[in-house]
C-alpha cells in the first residue's frame, strides 16, 4: 500500500480562543503546492506532548481553512485546553484523509457534530448553506460546557437541535423526516455517527460519516499501523476491515458495520 503524507509541516500559532471546554487554535502552514483545497472531514496529526503525559501523536479534526495557492494557509483546529500561545511553532501532518462530498444540487440536509467535531460540522454547514442547501444541525455533547459556539451554528443553519449522545438517533430521525432531508452527514466518535447512520437508514436517506475517533493517540495516522481499523460491508456484503485514516475517514454510512462486540 502506498500512503502519501503531506508533512510534517512547521506551523505557527497565530491565534487561540476558548470555545466551551475546548481551545480553538489558528495555525499558519506553508502551501505544500499542488493540493486540493482542504475539506470538512479531513484531519491533522499533532505531535506528542511528553510533558503532559502524551507520548504518541494525536489526530484532530480540521475545523476550517483559508488561503490560496502559493501563499501560507491558515487552518483551524479545536483541541482540549493546551499550552499554545501565538508565536508557538509546532509540526503538523496534514490535512489528511478524504473529506465530505457535497450534493450536486441543493437539498435539505441534516448535519450532526459531537463536541469538538461540532467544528467540522459547522464548517460543512457553512459550505452547504453557501450552495443554497437548507441545513439542519444536530449538535451532541455530554453537557453544556462541551458544546462549541452555538451562536455561530445558528447563524449558518436553518435550525439547531441539541442532543445528548444517547438521543442522537431519535433527534436525527425526527429532523430528517420532518424536513425531507436528502443527506445526513455526521462527524464525531463512532458511537455517535453509528447512531446517525442508523437514523438515516430508518428515514431512507443516504449518509456520510467520519469512521474514526479523532483525539485518540495514534502510532501513525496514515494507515500503516492499523490501530483504527473498522469493518465496512464489501461488494459481496461480507465484512471487510479497512483503515479509515487511509481510505476515509469519511465513508458511506450504509457500509459501516457494527463492531463484533456491538453486533446484536
Amino acid at each position: 500500500m502506498t500512503v502519501r503524507v503531506l508533512g510534517p509541516l512547521e506551523a505557527e500559532v497565530v491565534a487561540t480562543r476558548p470555545e466551551g471546554a475546548f481551545q480553538h487554535v489558528s495555525l499558519t502552514v506553508p502551501d505544500p503546492g499542488g493540493q486540493a483545497a482542504p475539506r470538512p472531514g479531513q484531519f491533522v496529526v499533532l505531535p506528542p506532548e511528553p510533558g503532559g503525559g502524551r507520548v504518541l501523536p494525536r489526530t484532530w479534526w480540521l475545523a476550517g481553512a483559508r488561503g490560496g495557492p502559493g501563499h501560507p494557509s491558515t487552518v483551524e483546529v479545536v483541541l482540549p485546553p493546551a499550552d499554545l500561545v501565538p508565536g508557538d511553532r509546532i509540526r503538523v501532518t496534514g490535512p489528511l484523509g478524504r473529506g465530505f462530498t457535497l450534493p450536486t444540487q441543493p437539498v435539505p440536509v441534516v448535519v450532526v457534530g459531537h463536541e469538538a467535531a461540532q467544528a467540522p460540522a459547522r464548517w460543512l454547514a457553512a459550505l452547504l448553506a453557501a450552495r443554497g442547501a437548507p441545513v439542519h444541525l444536530v449538535l451532541s455533547a455530554r453537557d453544556a460546557d462541551h458544546h462549541l459556539d452555538l451562536g455561530a451554528a445558528r447563524r449558518t443553519a436553518v435550525g439547531v437541535q441539541l442532543a445528548r449522545p444517547d438521543g442522537v438517533q431519535d433527534t436525527v430521525l425526527t429532523e430528517a423526516t420532518r424536513h425531507g432531508a436528502g443527506v445526513v452527514y455526521a462527524a464525531g466518535p463512532l458511537t455517535v455517527v453509528r447512531a446517525a447512520a442508523a437514523a438515516a437508514r430508518r428515514a431512507g436517506v443516504v449518509s456520510q460519516l467520519t469512521a474514526f475517533d479523532a483525539g485518540d493517540a495514534v502510532a501513525c495516522g496514515v494507515g500503516l499501523c492499523g490501530a483504527c481499523a473498522v469493518h465496512l460491508a464489501g461488494p459481496d456484503g461480507q465484512p471487510v476491515a479497512v483503515r479509515p485514516c487511509a481510505v476515509g475517514p469519511v465513508v458511506r454510512g450504509d457500509l459501516l458495520l457494527p463492531e463484533p462486540a456491538d453486533a446484536p
